[in-house]
């Protein structure tokens, strides 16, 4: 097999900029900022491990100059995808350069490396939406969040002070994006809609939506600022569709779908799909779809929920899939065309690393998403530990969570010492020293009313993650345990960590 470095320097070379070459593996930090629904900004929707900041504390001004964006700019001016880029480097590594996902930002590349302003911004500012689709969480669908989940509603996290200096960032925009939830229910997607229509020259915006949506302001919207419009779209027909996006009619949104296209024109409106274990056999259809329209589609690759994700499968459930669309009579032109190939080139892919005797390291053959003592180069059977070993493990904590580690020294399994951020003041750090270490993830679960999930390497559920990784040292028993929580509240995250003494009981 090729070396990495070699696929990352051919993915560059195929994916240049208008002379050839490109000085940045991705212009995503340079030129873009995303804010999400709990209030952070980073660079883009797939790099979760890199925050430029929180906008409940620092300014738009702050974060776009962050140390953390400088970082990730210089990272990936050198070609590393080590800073949070876990998913392109995946898409790479497996040979699926024709639809990496980084390259969607080569159009933004400035003529400076260290640009004032953003180009683009893109918001999925609130969870608030309609559907409950399967593939989807309570972080996405308030929906799914209050009705499937049971919990309690995301706070909001962007108050007057946002839109305030949001305005001063505005007008430098050349493309301004609206993503999920649903952005034509959410208030604060809506804001910045209508801030965007009193420019005098607005950017370019595009909409993703569910298409259930037409109320009359919504209506305004469009026609004041003439947006490309996105419409998620996960079945060819009305049973497949209804079964995944649930709470929705496939006639209402077709039919939607067709009034947007008359209103705007074919070349402002495209669709979006999530292939999924449970639709792929309808993938050509829906790209039919599009093409009787003559409108682009964009497909998304869906690694979570496993159950649903065909990158999940092992070789002998995958195997009859990638051979059945290979099967397929494929009547498509264009863009469509580039799709099909693609993605059916990825299954292929895919299939070729789960069948290999040596699969990719991770969790689940090469997925993103390794262990923690993978992600520092660290052998959790090897003895003894490397003397920088910990630091290493400290430092991919700190780099993850940067505002949310919580460190906890403890001594014959009793914490003993609590070296804690701002970020788990809710958790009364100081009151856990002399409480039982084994206790510690009941205890935490209990406070933010997750159930408990007791695995040893990783267990994923949607509101508790954790890992357990034991090393040894020569002078004696030291085990390294971290946790990994995704919590209610979007200031509960973080990780934490308990090293255990020389001498210290098994």
């Amino acid at each position: 097999m090729r070396s990495l470095n070699h696929l990352l320097r051919d993915a560059r070379r195929r994916g240049g900029s208008e002379s050839g070459a490109q000085w940045s593996t991705c212009y995503a930090p340079h030129a873009s900022m995303y804010f999400d629904q709990f209030g952070k900004a980073r660079a883009c929707c797939q790099n979760s491990e890199v925050v430029l900041g929180d906008v409940t504390r620092q300014s738009i001004r702050e974060m776009w100059g962050s140390a953390d964006a400088e970082r990730l700019r210089s990272a990936l001016e050198a070609h590393d995808y080590s800073a949070g880029c876990s998913f392109c480097e995946w898409q790479v590594r497996e040979g699926n350069e024709a639809i990496l996902f980084s390259r969607g930002f080569d159009g933004l590349a400035p003529t400076t490396r260290r640009p004032t302003w953003p180009t683009q911004m893109e918001f999925s500012l609130t969870n608030t939406c309609n559907l409950a689709c399967t593939m989807c969480n309570g972080d996405w669908s308030s929906t799914i969040r209050s009705k499937r989940e049971a919990r309690k509603p995301l706070p909001a996290a962007y108050g007057a002070a946002f839109f305030e200096q949001l305005a001063e960032f505005l007008p430098h925009l050349t493309s301004a994006k609206f993503l999920g939830g649903e952005p034509f229910l959410g208030s604060e997607p809506l804001r910045v809609m209508e801030m965007l229509a009193e420019l005098p020259e607005p950017p370019k915006v595009t909409i993703t939506t569910n298409g259930t949506i037409g109320t009359a302001r919504v209506w305004r919207i469009i026609d004041r600022l003439r947006p490309s419009i996105v419409v998620s779209l996960d079945g060819a027909s009305a049973t497949t569709y209804e079964s995944i996006r649930v709470g929705a009619r496939f006639a209402d949104v077709v039919a939607n779908l067709d009034r947007f296209i008359d209103v705007l024109g074919a070349d402002s409106v495209s669709l979006t799909h999530c292939l999924m274990t449970t639709n792929w056999h309808e993938y050509h259809d829906l790209l039919r779809m599009a093409e009787d329209r003559d409108l682009a589609i964009f497909v998304n690759t869906v690694r979570f929920p496993g159950d649903q994700s065909l990158y999940h499968l092992e070789a002998d459930e995958l195997a009859p899939i990638v051979a059945a669309l290979r099967r397929t009579a494929v009547d498509l032109t264009g863009q469509r065309r580039d799709m099909w190939d693609g993605h059916l080139g990825a299954l292929a892919h895919r299939l070729d690393v789960v069948s290999s005797s040596s699969h990719e390291q991770g969790p689940v053959h090469g997925l993103p998403g390794a262990p923690l003592s993978e992600m520092v180069g660290l052998d959790a059977s090897r003895d003894p530990l490397p003397p920088d070993g910990i630091d290493r493990l400290r430092s991919v904590l700190l780099n993850a969570h940067p505002d949310g580690l919580l460190e906890l020294d403890q001594t014959a399994g009793v914490i003993t010492e609590v070296r804690a951020s701002a970020a788990w003041s809710w958790l009364r750090p100081d009151a856990l020293v002399g409480t039982v270490a084994e206790e510690l993830p009941e205890r935490l679960a209990h406070s933010i009313s997750a159930a408990v999930t007791v695995t040893d390497l990783p267990n994923h559920s949607e509101k508790v993650t954790r890992f357990a990784v034991r090393l040894d040292l020569p002078d004696g028993i030291r085990s390294f345990i971290s946790y990994g929580f995704e919590c209610e509240e979007p200031h509960r995250s973080g990780a934490f960590l308990t090293v255990s003494g020389p001498g210290a009981a098994d």
